[in-house]
Parts: structure tokens; sequence; C-alpha cells
């Protein structure tokens, strides 16, 4: 059997860190600000079984143990979250990732994607703790219309020490 190699589309690379703080609201981590590609995904370009990855990283502070929610988004719909995670107490620019894949189920106004990833949170020992961000079923999006792809952050409670900085992201297209 060969193996066919093939170029990996990149769409988006951010170019601006983003950093959420003092704030409960959901509110982005992406900028377009020196940021190679777009974050719009065409109507035209959606094909089922067609597959994105979404990859980030970036450092977090907080106080106390607030949640923390990260979600990514296609326009308004989150296909990928961690839910409200109980963050480490007090950390002091502690490392996050999170990667996903994303895969176009079905077409149409009710057209279905399938999210699935992980965030990965590390500890000050370097011991990293794993938060799914997965999906049970498909998530409905409109396949019709142009999606933009999002990254949000909410803490749960507002404080100008609960800061989340998003370095890095890349939206990648694989097939």
């Amino acid at each position: 059997m060969s193996f066919v190699k093939t170029k990996q589309i990149v769409p988006y690379t951010q170019g601006a860190s983003v950093t959420v703080d003092t704030t409960a609201s959901e509110t982005t981590l992406l900028s377009s600000t020196g940021s190679v590609g777009g974050l719009q995904l065409l109507k035209n370009s959606f094909v089922v079984g067609k597959t994105y990855r979404v990859s980030g990283c970036g450092v977090f502070s907080n106080t106390g143990t607030p949640t923390l929610t990260v979600k990514v988004k296609l326009g308004s719909t989150a296909v990928l979250s961690t839910g409200a995670i109980t963050t480490v107490t007090s950390a002091t620019n502690r490392e996050f990732s999170f990667s996903g894949l994303i895969t176009v189920k079905s077409l149409g106004a009710s057209g279905t994607v399938n999210g699935q990833g992980i965030f990965v949170e590390t500890l000050a020992t370097g011991v990293s703790l794993n938060y799914p961000m997965t999906n049970a079923a498909a998530v409905t999006v409109d396949t019709t219309t142009n999606q933009t792809v999002g990254v949000t952050a909410q803490w749960g409670a507002s404080s100008a020490s609960n800061t989340i900085t998003l370095t890095n992201f890349v939206l990648e297209e694989l097939n």
C-alpha cells in the first residue's frame, strides 16, 4: 500500500497575542493583527468528510480557583467546549494548549459537524491536567452560509488577576 503525501492548507495563523481579563463575559481570543489568512470558511468549501484542525496555546494566571470556559465556534455555534473547568489555585503564567478536529458530517441549512478535542492545563510541577472538548453527537451548523471560526474564553469571576492570553493559534484544512 502506498501513501500519498498531501499538503496541509493553513487558512489562518494568529500573529498577535490576545488577552482576556477583568471580565466574566465570553470574549474572543483571536486577532487579525499581524495574522496570516482568514477565519471565514466559505459556504462552497463545505463537503461531507472535510476535516479542519484547530490548535492553540498560551498562558493564564488567576486568583483563587475561578472557572474558565474555552470554546471553538463556527459562527455563533460552539463546536468544541471545555465546559466550566476549575483552574488550579493562584496560577501565574501557566501554560495551556488545546487542539481539536472538526469534521463535516452533513450539508445544508441544518448541516452537521462533529468536533472532538482536548484542553491541557500545565501545573507548576510540569504535570498536565487534560480536559475533554467533546460532543456526544454532531452539532448543527448552517453550511449554506459562510462560517467564521472563533475562539472565546470566559472566566467565572471578573478579576484583573484572572487572565488568559492566546499566543498562538492555527486553523488547518486537512483534506
